[in-house]
C-alpha cells in the first residue's frame, strides 16, 4: 500500500543524517533538521492518505446502499403507478363542481 511506502520513506529520511558519519558543523545540523521536518511530513501523508482510503471506502459502501434503496424506490414507484392504472375503482362528479373522487373498493371487515 502506499501509506506503507510512505511510512518507509519517511524512516530512510529521518536516518539519512546518521549515513554521513563525521560530518559537522551548520550545514550538517541544518540538513540533520530538514531530514527530520521532511520525515515527519511523509508520516503526516501517510496518515493523511490512509484516512481518506478508509472514508473513500465508506462513502462508497454508503453510495451504493442508496443507489440501491434508489433502485427499489423506482420500481415501487412504477408498481404503485401500474397499481393504480388497473385498480377498479369507481369515478364520481358531484354536483357542478370539477373535483373528481375515485373510491377504491374497501377491503372486507373495513368500516
Amino acid at each position: 500500500m502506499a501509506a506503507t511506502a510512505l511510512h518507509e520513506s519517511a524512516g530512510e529520511v529521518e536516518g539519512m543524517p546518521s549515513m554521513l558519519g563525521s560530518w559537522q558543523g551548520p550545514a550538517s545540523g541544518n540538513y540533520a533538521a530538514s531530514c527530520l521536518s521532511q520525515s515527519a511530513a511523509l508520516g503526516r501523508i501517510a496518515d493523511g492518505r490512509t484516512r481518506a482510503a478508509v472514508a473513500i471506502n465508506r462513502f462508497a459502501d454508503d453510495l451504493e446502499r442508496a443507489r440501491e434503496d434508489a433502485r427499489a424506490a423506482i420500481e415501487d414507484a412504477r408498481d404503485a403507478k401500474r397499481r393504480i392504472k388497473t385498480r377498479k375503482g369507481s369515478w364520481s362528479r358531484r354536483g357542478g363542481d370539477s373535483t373528481v373522487r375515485w373510491s377504491a373498493p374497501r377491503a372486507p371487515g373495513a368500516n
